[in-house]
């Protein structure tokens, strides 16, 4: 199952002035996240070895690899089974117009005098904003599984 994809983007609100890598910094960004913690499936493990190392060592940006090597789209196949649930529900929701990780992604860039929320750059530093915001929310996620 696709859960985001870059082409989605670009229907509505996207910026006419704004390249359309930008539409893939978001996607590029959980993706990092996801590879940072070591929640990756075994089937991207395969893949993206050598482009996981690299990344680890701060030389792409999960940007890069989501650009490079995962056609686009962030698939539900991407992902380990113990971040899926979490992916699924922060990520994805059952309100079309509603997505907490873009509402998180907003709040956490919304002082930065942006026009538009595509307009994020693709650097560490807007990455370790949003890991921080991420990783808060799978924790309380993560506790919230433990307690029941």
């Amino acid at each position: 199952m696709i859960i985001d994809s870059m082409d989605w983007h670009y229907r509505d609100n996207y910026p006419d002035n704004l390249d359309k890598l930008h539409a893939a910094t978001h996607i590029g960004i959980f993706l990092g996240w996801i590879i940072e913690n070591n929640l990756e499936s075994e089937f991207l493990k395969n893949i993206l070895k050598e482009d996981i190392e690299n990344f680890k060592k701060r030389k792409i940006t999960g940007r890069q690899i989501f650009l490079n090597k995962c056609n686009r789209v962030l698939d539900d196949k991407f992902i380990d089974k113990k971040a899926l649930e979490f992916t699924l529900g922060y990520y994805l929701s059952s309100r079309e117009d509603y997505c907490q990780y873009i509402a998180d992604y907003n709040e956490v860039f919304k002082d930065c005098n942006l026009n538009s929320s595509y307009e994020v750059e693709d650097i560490w530093e807007n990455y370790y904003k949003m890991f921080s915001m991420i990783d808060k929310r799978y924790n309380y996620y993560k506790n919230k599984i433990n307690k029941n």
